[in-house]
């Protein structure tokens, strides 16, 4: 049976809240592109009643030929549902339209708070939804009383029984993770470009490059793999109950989930009140807990269950001196170093 995405879970469940009429010059459709597989339309049927929109979701899964779209001005949509590195990158080129905070809540930076009537900010086009962590499912039938705290035991395990997967349809992703274990920070320079790129070259024959994120620990078949807290949250508990999660010594990525309107979007009005409507605290928390996803937005927050925000793997404890890194702009120039090293791999 085909497993559900949080993103079609959350479609699935109906959402109590009705987005206000929209006026009268509103087009018969609204796109909607994200990382998902399918959709159901049960949480928007009042927003769909309301606006007399058509929803039409197109789900991507290659986010490199996302980006070709984008930045190329070809990009079919009007809202965009993504990761903050590439949204970021979008909003410098210019290809995001910038947003009335008038008629938006809006989540302000670094507190994650919701805010209204606020214009601007570092990205004044773009809408968090949730954040989530990198890390490592280990099996602790095989790591029986040791826990393997480092990155080390996916990149170049020592003990060869065990078997490593990598596991991110974003494989920039992993060329980050890869600077961070080698202690050079998250994003590669021109000064450590080529040690990270010769140290993944060598070591890809170690382990099994997983393209689809959403593959289930069982059928990949490795003791470790790198995944994300959300991802793994999400596993079958079959998969999932002989497995743990961890984040490695040497640091970590932290990734938000957010959206954002196209500046090619046939109806702006229309597509910031469709954001309205998955921000409002209500539906934001429904995404945030349907995607196992963290979320420090006081509005919010207080709407989760206490077992929820008392989890430790959505909500982990972290040393003060804990390196975590914010997945959240790359320059350009960083964006090309990096597509540049990761073309060792793929």
């Amino acid at each position: 049976m085909k497993r559900r995405t949080f993103l079609t879970s959350l479609l699935g469940t109906a959402g109590a809240l009705a987005a206000p009429a929209v006026h009268a010059s509103a087009p018969q459709l609204l796109t909607i592109a994200c990382p998902s597989n399918n959709w159901d339309y049960a949480t928007f049927r009042e927003f769909i009643d309301n606006s007399k929109m058509i929803l039409n979701f197109r789900p991507f899964n290659n986010y490199m030929e996302i980006d070709n779209e984008l930045l190329s001005g070809k990009f079919v949509g009007d809202i965009i549902i993504h990761t903050m590195p590439h949204l970021s990158r979008y909003h410098g080129k210019k290809k995001l339209s910038s947003l009335n905070f008038n008629n938006i809540y809006r989540y302000k930076k670094p507190e994650f708070t919701l805010v209204g009537q606020r214009a601007g900010g570092e990205f004044e086009s773009i809408i968090s939804l949730g954040m989530y962590y990198n890390g490592l499912a280990y099996n602790k039938n095989d790591f029986s009383g040791i826990k393997p705290r480092s990155w080390a035991n996916v990149f170049e395990p020592a003990d060869k029984k065990i078997k490593s997967s990598l596991w991110h349809r974003d494989i920039y992703d992993i060329v980050r993770i890869a600077s961070i274990y080698l202690g050079l920070g998250a994003n590669p320079t021109k000064e450590t470009a080529e040690k990270v790129k010769k140290f993944l070259y060598d070591s890809k024959a170690k382990f099994n490059l997983a393209v689809n994120s959403m593959d289930s620990l069982s059928t990949l078949k490795s003791n470790i793999v790198h995944t994300s807290s959300s991802n793994f949250m999400r596993q079958p508990m079959a998969d999932k109950q002989n497995y743990d999660f961890i984040m490695p010594n040497e640091g970590t990525l932290i990734d938000e989930v957010a959206c954002a309107i196209p500046d090619n979007c046939r109806d702006k009005l229309l597509a910031e009140k469709f954001l309205n409507f998955m921000v409002q605290p209500v539906i934001n928390k429904n995404f945030v807990t349907l995607g196992c996803l963290t979320n420090q937005c006081t509005q919010t927050k207080n709407l989760l269950p206490k077992e929820y925000t008392e989890n430790k793997i959505i909500y982990p404890q972290m040393p003060k001196d804990y390196s975590l890194y914010y997945n959240t702009f790359i320059s350009e120039e960083n964006t090309n170093i990096i597509a540049d090293i990761a073309r060792a791999i793929i």
